[in-house]
This record gives structure tokens, C-alpha cells and sequence, in this order.
């Protein structure tokens, strides 16, 4: 597959864990969640070309300072919308389709594998939409958190169903 393109990469502290942020010159590309700073950059993928950023990186349009400002303000429970621009260039049609499906899922609320896959037109395709929840490369902001199995049971997350549980309680669905 090759490099993505020159990255801007940075971590930041959450209620969830440690949170590695990395975008290109187009926006936000990648989340990934950690317990802390040295797991993630152990785990950076090596198909990222990067450099670390601190307030502002030369030659990119997109910084990380919004990201984390919007991060910030939804972990702070200020904001219920984060709205970021988004590098989703290496998804396929269908994954964002799916991604933007889950995006329309309000704040604090929850819907199915089923309600996704009928939002896509493809209501036999629960299965393909879990999968594509699973390859969601920028979780939190695209809340695949907040796809749940038909029966009310959380599901699987790619971060763990104990992070999926803690973003779920922040956002006031689960007590």
C-alpha cells in the first residue's frame, strides 16, 4: 500500500487512555487508542511516513490544535460535536458510506449493526458493517462506540469494550 503521505502525528491524555493523533495535509487520518504515550509509539504503523508536531507543522493546512481543542472540549463534556476535516483518501466507497452512516448517530445515543446497514441500503450486510467498524481508522470521531448488537449488548470495539463502555457513559447512555 505505501506511505501515506508526510504525517503530522501527536499524542494527547484522555479519560479513555493516551490518544495518537495523525493527520496529513487533507485532515485527520488516524486515532489510536493506548494506555500511554510509549504503547502508541511503539505501535505507530509503518506505513506512516511522520513527524511530530507540537503547536503547528510547516507546509501543512491542517494542524492537530483543532483536533485536540475538539477532543478536549467533548471528554470536558462542552461539546456533543466534533467536526474536523478528515483524511479518508485509503477507505473503500463502501467504509465510507458505512462511516458516514455512523456519523448521523447523535450524541449519547446508539443504534444497530442492522440500523447502519439498512441506513447504507444494504440491510442483509450487518456483518460488513461491523467489519467496517472494525477498520475505523479515526474512532471517537467517526462513534463506531455508538453501533451496539440488535439485542442491546455493546458489541466489539476495536479498543476494547471497557473503552467503548467508558465513551457510551460519558456521552450518558449507560449509567
Amino acid at each position: 500500500m505505501g506511505h501515506y503521505p508526510l504525517m503530522i502525528c501527536r499524542t494527547m491524555q484522555t479519560p479513555i487512555g493516551c490518544l495518537l493523533l495523525a493527520a496529513t495535509s487533507q485532515g485527520l487520518c488516524r486515532i489510536v487508542i493506548g494506555k500511554d504515550k510509549a504503547c502508541l509509539v511503539s505501535k505507530i504503523p509503518r506505513e506512516f511516513n511522520f513527524t511530530w508536531s507540537t503547536n503547528h507543522s510547516q507546509g501543512f493546512s491542517v494542524t492537530l490544535t483543532p483536533v485536540i481543542n475538539a477532543l478536549e472540549a467533548y471528554f470536558n463534556k462542552a461539546s456533543q460535536v466534533i467536526n474536523v476535516p478528515l483524511d479518508l483518501r485509503r477507505a473503500t466507497p463502501w467504509q465510507i458510506a458505512v462511516w458516514e452512516a455512523l456519523r448521523a448517530v447523535p450524541y449519547g445515543e446508539t443504534r444497530s449493526y442492522q440500523w447502519a446497514a439498512k441506513s447504507v441500503s444494504r440491510p442483509a450486510a450487518a456483518r460488513a458493517v461491523g467489519a467496517a467498524c472494525r477498520l475505523n481508522p479515526i474512532p471517537i470521531i467517526i462513534p463506531c462506540h455508538r453501533i451496539i448488537r440488535q439485542d442491546g449488548q455493546l458489541g466489539g470495539y476495536s479498543g476494547g469494550e471497557n473503552i467503548k463502555r467508558k465513551l457510551l457513559e460519558l456521552e450518558g447512555y449507560l449509567n
